[in-house]
């Protein structure tokens, strides 16, 4: 796999391939957040809130997986490179969705309470 760009820290060099890029968790979090807007039948207006929350926190989600990992990494080269780059998406990603439903929580918590 060739690496688009390496973080290089404490004599080590941490490669970046296509596939670690973080395009795979912007999609997923964006699949999250439309599948999450439909089934609550949101308007419009807060549909868009709901997928930019979710772009947002994609984003958030990758630069927090890249610091655990140059952090691991830092402490033991073979376990931040290793179970910790395993698990660290995953970690991550139930970390975003977790925000993104109190995200949707809040979205609706306006509709309902200009209702009222």
């Amino acid at each position: 796999m060739e690496p688009i760009f390496t973080i290089r820290f404490c004599g080590h060099a941490l490669n970046v391939t296509k596939e670690c890029i973080g395009i795979n968790s912007m999609v997923s979090m964006l699949c999250l957040a439309i599948a999450l807007a439909v089934l609550n039948r949101l308007r419009p207006h807060r549909f868009c809130l709901v997928l930019l929350c979710g772009a947002a926190l994609a984003i958030a989600q990758n630069v927090l997986r890249i610091a655990i990992i140059v952090v691991a990494s830092a402490m033991s080269y073979e376990i931040g490179t290793g179970i910790v780059h395993d698990m660290c998406g995953y970690f991550t990603f139930l970390v975003g969705a977790i925000f993104l439903g109190k995200a949707l929580d809040l979205v609706k918590g306006n509709a309902s309470s200009r209702q009222k």
